[in-house]
């Protein structure tokens, strides 16, 4: 698949975004017919970026009107992985790369930026990601040849546990499975239809030891030995981390304790949340990214930390 030049990543000011001669990077796209040569925009769409590990957030929409999602990128090795049409195919893309940690400007030669989109999962194995093609099918690929270590049929969503374990979302069940194998280790049932491919960011999550699926009705929490512990009421797509589920609401988000489920407190937001903010947990924080603005808040006690304005 020919790839056009793309000029490394850059930051000016606060702003991480891909770049080329004109500002916009392009990468060539098999399109739906497998022949035809669609080439698809990436658009900077983010002001301010943090890290996570070593996972660097910031870049959640990774193409404007094209049939795919870049998922994964590694700027140490100058390759991509993008997804769509049922396969997933490897793309070189920037080589460099800058976080901001607090307010300081800082270079990562060895990091990845992950869009936060159901399809493409890190897992823990550096020779392993998880895919789930837009038919639901789930699959283990090598990152570096996309040889498939093994395909499974139906998920709606799924995250890596470990180096030993996956979950997964299949069809109404929550699903433990093997990462070597791809093999159900256990299925538990799940009340209400998930919706993923109408959502931004991810129906399942996992934090501290729990399983955590979104539906049409409401939040469930599962233990690793497939034990239930709680269900919530807030529907809509969540993130997990840092001891809480932040589920995105009609009205804004609302932020739940991953023990109990109960509501620790509401972010009120302007428009539809599902439909465009990126919400990221780390370092004790919630960030909040919308057309308008990015904000951190404390993750216990919802109060802002700070909070950037984003030009038109």
């Amino acid at each position: 698949m020919p790839v056009p030049e793309v000029s490394p990543l850059r930051l000016e000011g606060a702003e991480l975004a891909f770049y080329s001669a004109d500002e916009r990077a392009a990468l060539r796209l098999s399109a739906g017919d497998g022949h035809t040569q669609s080439e698809v925009a990436i658009k900077p769409i983010l002001r301010n970026a943090w890290v996570v590990g070593d996972v660097v957030y910031g870049n959640n929409t990774a193409y404007e009107g094209g049939p795919s999602s870049l998922g994964v990128f590694r700027p140490r090795e100058n390759v991509g992985w993008v997804t769509g049409n049922n396969v997933t195919e490897r793309v070189t893309a920037a080589s460099e790369g800058y976080v901001v940690a607090g307010r300081q400007l800082l270079k990562r030669e060895d990091m990845a930026i992950v869009v936060e989109y159901p399809n493409i999962v890190l897992t823990p194995r550096p020779d392993m990601i998880l895919v789930c093609d837009h038919d639901g099918r789930q699959a283990a690929v090598d990152p570096k040849t996309t040889g498939v270590y093994w395909k499974v049929g139906t998920c709606s969503g799924l995250v890596a546990t470990d180096t030993k374990y996956g979950a997964r979302i299949a069809t109404s069940a929550v699903e433990l499975f093997r990462l070597s194998t791809g093999e159900t280790v256990w299925s538990r049932p799940i009340a209400g239809a998930v919706h993923a491919p109408r959502w931004g960011f991810s129906p399942i999550g996992i934090d501290e030891g729990r399983i955590y699926v979104a539906t049409d009705r409401g939040i469930t929490a599962t233990s690793l030995e497939g034990d239930s512990l709680w269900t919530s009421e807030p529907r809509g797509p969540l993130v997990a981390g840092g001891g809480a589920v932040v589920v995105a609401t009609g009205y804004g988000l609302r932020v739940l304790d991953g023990e109990s489920g109960r509501v620790r407190y509401d972010v009120k937001l302007d428009g539809d949340p599902k439909a465009g903010v990126r919400i990221v947990i780390g370092d004790g924080k919630l960030f909040v990214r919308t057309d308008d603005d990015v904000s951190a808040l404390d993750l216990v006690k919802g109060t802002v930390v700070w909070r950037e304005d984003i030009d038109a």
